[in-house]
């Protein structure tokens, strides 16, 4: 579990590689998504987010949008 300065500042990298405007437009269904799959990612990393790559954040955000819960659903 990540203390709440780790996991303050893991948001603040999400918000700041995808933007506020692009998550502004995510439901909360797809926002769900999003937090459990960082969550896996993280427990894959024995929950050092310095490992969670910016690149993982936006294939996390492409896979919600994309294929299991796209906009257009």
């Amino acid at each position: 579990m990540l203390s709440r300065k780790q996991s303050n500042e893991l948001s603040q990298r999400v918000i700041s590689v995808l933007s506020k405007e692009r998550l502004s437009k995510c439901s909360k269904i797809q926002i769900q998504w999003m937090d459990r799959l960082i969550d896996q990612s993280l427990e894959k990393v024995d929950n050092d987010p310095n490992q969670i790559t910016n690149e993982m954040i936006v294939g996390i955000y492409e896979m919600v949008t994309e294929h299991l819960q796209p906009y257009d659903f």
